[in-house]
């Protein structure tokens, strides 16, 4: 049996050696979170600036639904145009299917104006006073939706990709464009419909990206406000790993305006500050899984 002296040496050493290879995993999936990102910038830059299409948008505006040509006449300012993407910031709370409770969640979101890209990475505390944690990210890119979680941006927690979360990717581009108006404006990947059941206040929104599909309603308030969005075109990922379609709230509140250069909030646009999304359950009960403070918009 080795002494204690040495006992304690080989964990030691043990640990470090854990540790080197954790810190060198996290390095790497921080590396690709950041080649993510940039993939969104490089699409983005694949599509004209809304200041690029001006004339088209003023004919394509003019045919809108009215409770979308409302929501964009309260929420665009002058400086939206010249910017192709954006970059939210903000904190929340995220609740696993199943789990156990709120836990903190901190995110930042890159997505692409004129085309679905999007890059959602996020910081969740876990417990033990932030000694455990995971670093996780959703993405929409060229099409393709993917979703990976990471104990401490090393472990693998759940990795999903591709297949139906496609559309449940386009559907959240969508719900996250609701934080910058410009990307709603209509092109060749969206289209605005009248709603059949309430056109004076909602609208079908169809987004369409390398062979998917998917479709949502819209509701604003009288004033142009964005209200909710409902789908039933979510892929909800199950405990077991399996996936079902299922019906897909979001919902937003508490509206102001961010600048986005230097013109100040006036000259930017006006958002939803809190959005929040559920599930819809087959007894008809609601499963809010994220709730989420917008506390920071730029343009890019």
């Amino acid at each position: 049996m080795p002494s204690h002296p040495l006992l304690v040496a080989a964990l030691a050493g043990g640990l470090s050696v854990s540790g080197l290879i954790l810190a060198l995993r996290w390095r790497r999936f921080e590396q690709f979170l950041r080649s993510e990102e940039a993939r969104v910038a490089q699409i983005a830059g694949q599509s004209p600036a809304p200041s690029e299409r001006a004339a088209e948008l003023a004919e394509l505006m003019a045919a809108l639904p009215a409770p979308v040509r409302r929501f964009f006449e309260r929420s665009l300012g002058e400086e939206y145009a010249q910017f192709r993407m954006w970059v939210a910031r903000g904190s929340g709370g995220l609740r696993f299917d199943g789990g156990d409770g709120w836990k903190d969640l901190a995110s930042t979101t890159h997505g692409a104006v004129g085309a679905p890209a999007l890059c959602y990475t996020g910081s969740l505390s876990l417990g033990l006073g932030g000694l455990l944690w995971c670093r996780g990210r959703e993405a929409l890119l060229d099409g393709r939706g993917a979703m990976a979680w990471r104990l401490w941006g090393a472990l693998t927690l759940a990795c999903h990709e591709g297949g139906r979360l496609d559309q449940s990717a386009l559907l959240r581009w969508l719900a996250e464009a609701v934080c910058y108006p410009p990307a709603l404006l209509p092109s060749a990947h969206l289209r605005w419909l009248p709603s059949e059941s309430d056109p004076e206040h909602s609208a079908e929104a169809v987004v369409t990206c390398r062979g998917s599909t998917a479709r949502a309603t819209l509701t604003f308030d009288g004033e142009g406000r964005f209200v909710e969005l409902l789908s039933g075109d979510y892929w909800r990922v199950m405990p077991d790993g399996g996936m079902a379609r299922t019906q897909w709230r979001a919902r937003g509140s508490r509206h102001r305006r961010f600048g986005l250069g230097g013109g100040g909030a006036a000259a930017g646009v006006e958002i939803p500050t809190y959005l929040e999304a559920a599930w819809l359950e087959p007894d008809g009960s609601e499963y809010t899984h994220i709730r989420f403070n917008v506390t920071e918009l730029r343009g890019v």
